[in-house]
């Protein structure tokens, strides 16, 4: 099955404070333990569903050495039940170093894609942690916007001016909307005729479609009190 998601990143780099802060879980180890080659599992649920998906965490002092031994033919099983990657990093690496990994990471991501044939549909984030300004947040956006990878800076909270929601809330966002291997869906989405709040979808449409003819048939100054009365009568 593909449930596995992978966390990257140097030491200090939030991994386990993106488990706590989405998931309010995180492995039990002594703080002086390395994150290196961690499996902790986790039940994802939403309103829709609940699934079980295994988090890889792993570590690295060198991208480019982790990377190419993530590509070597020995770790192929592992990459084949990966459905999903979140890179984190700090802004203090400084752009250059984090433009230089990128590159070594996407040798990663073509890899995958080689994998199955030129297409992988696992998701991609790159996750900064740190503070910045503005024009250099712009600069990184750039970056993994070119490389097809949204870009999440940790620091950022609640919502932007186009009502996105942003940081840790938008990364679970990316997890919850992505496409797992689903173990149990809800009840409320079993039955397509039946709205959310046990209404008869089929019936309402009906009823609609039947208030249209009717109001194409009524006087101009008649058509706004049958519309309020016909709205009011639906008690939804």
């Amino acid at each position: 099955m593909n449930d596995k998601l992978l966390i990257i990143g140097p030491p200090n780099s939030n991994k386990f404070t993106l488990l706590q802060k989405i998931f309010q879980s995180i492995p039990k180890i002594p703080k002086s333990q390395s994150h290196q080659g961690l499996i902790h599992p986790i039940l994802l649920e939403t309103k829709h569903y609940s699934t079980k998906i295994d988090i890889w965490i792993d570590e690295y002092s060198s991208m480019k050495e982790w990377s190419e031994g993530f590509m070597s033919d020995e770790a192929r099983e592992v990459r084949e039940v990966i459905n999903g990657i979140i890179w984190c990093f700090k802004f203090d690496q400084g752009f250059i170093q984090i433009e230089n990994e990128l590159k070594e990471f996407m040798k990663l991501i073509e890899c995958f894609r080689d994998d199955n044939e030129g297409e992988w549909g696992g998701m991609i984030v790159a996750m900064g942690k740190g503070e910045i300004e503005e024009d250099e947040r712009l600069k990184y956006e750039d970056l993994f916007i070119i490389n097809g990878i949204e870009f999440i800076d940790s620091s950022q909270e609640g919502r932007n001016e186009f009502n996105e929601l942003q940081g840790f809330s938008r990364v679970r966002e990316i997890i919850e909307c992505h496409d797992w291997d689903i173990q149990d869906m809800k009840e409320a989405t079993e039955n397509s005729n039946i709205g959310a709040d046990g209404f008869e979808i089929d019936d309402i449409l009906n009823k609609l479609e039947g208030a249209k003819q009717d109001v194409l048939e009524l006087p101009d100054d008649e058509k706004h009190e049958y519309i309020m009365k016909f709205i009011e009568n639906l008690n939804l």
